[in-house]
């Protein structure tokens, strides 16, 4: 009897070390990388994304920060609606995004707004090994505070530009659920699409790149450069009454009002000098841009410099910068 118990004894034993090493054995099969190879498909420094989507709608984002530590780096990305905030608080129309990147991959972590996006709270857009035909799977948590489980696969690397571009699809279980990524080396997400249903039909929301500016100086050069063109068509105005300023201000604007009923009331003759920009701020879907100004001021033959120091309210249009107040 001895005998019996302890042969029973001895395979619970064996059972139970079969039981650990496949535990083991399933949570070795996670691939490490290199988080290097991760940071090639994010800008290294700070940036603005403007994607345009579905109907009209539009998003933007803009690097604020990146904490690099020995075991992963952080981006902390500020996320707002540029479109359709007429009918909400200006606080939905706002979220906090993180790319995570470690040596178990590229995750996301996503605070909930009305931002078109991804459904689940957080999940990883890549994992190791970045190639063709990589497949995982991972429980997430959604927005309603589910559990679901889905399959993500890298079905292409391709090249464009000379730049790699990973496509993931992310397969909800059970669900005719699904969200595509491309991922682009320097520039990140360049564009997503997700099958969603509504009313019982399935309907394909997505978005794409419309413009990226990889740093503060290129943004800031592109605004200098629209203001000078601005002040330039001022001067033809001012002196002429040329009408190419209009080009520059948001159509049926209060600003557009003001401008069209100015009248100059003596033989003052002004010419534009030149203009610094001293700060850019994003403020509800708007740029708030400081600037200093001089003018060439010539009255009764005599010249005079003016300079001003002025703030340019500007939005971003898909025919570029608008003004649409200066203060």
């Amino acid at each position: 009897m001895k005998l019996v118990r302890y042969f029973l004894l001895s395979l619970f034993v064996i059972f139970l070390m079969i039981g650990c090493n496949s535990e083991k054995q399933i949570s070795s099969e996670e691939t490490f990388g290199s988080i290097k190879e991760l940071t090639e498909f994010l800008p290294d420094e700070r940036a603005i994304w403007t994607y345009k989507g579905t109907g009209n709608y539009y998003h933007q984002m803009v690097l604020e920060d990146i904490i690099s530590s020995n075991q992963s780096i952080n981006y902390k990305i500020k996320a707002e609606i540029l479109s359709d905030q007429n009918n909400s608080d200006y606080d939905d129309y706002l979220t906090e995004i993180r790319y995570i990147l470690s040596k178990r991959g590229w995750q996301q972590e996503l605070k909930k707004s009305k931002l078109l996006d991804s459904k689940y709270k957080d999940m990883y857009l890549i994992k190791f090994p970045i190639e063709e035909n990589n497949t995982w799977r991972e429980k997430v948590l959604d927005f309603e505070n589910k559990q679901r489980m889905i399959t993500a696969e890298i079905l292409a690397i391709d090249y464009e530009e000379d730049q790699k571009m990973i496509t993931v699809k992310y397969s909800e279980e059970n669900s005719d659920y699904y969200e595509i990524r491309k991922i682009k080396e320097k520039k990140g997400i360049v564009e997503f699409k997700q099958n969603v249903m509504i009313n019982q039909e399935s309907i394909l929301l997505e978005y794409s790149l419309e413009s990226f500016n990889n740093n503060e100086d290129s943004l800031k050069s592109e605004i200098e450069g629209f203001l000078v063109g601005y002040n330039n068509a001022w001067e033809d105005y001012y002196n002429n009454k040329e009408l190419e300023i209009l080009d520059y201000i948001q159509k049926d604007s209060v600003f557009e009002s003001s401008i069209l009923r100015f009248e100059k009331n003596d033989e003052t003759e002004i010419s534009f000098i030149d203009l610094s920009v001293e700060s850019i701020q994003l403020d509800k879907s708007q740029y708030k841009v400081e600037v200093d100004e001089s003018f060439n001021v010539k009255k009764n033959s005599r010249d005079s410099i003016q300079r001003n120091s002025r703030i340019y309210i500007l939005i971003s249009t898909d025919n570029g910068f608008r003004i649409i107040k200066i203060e």
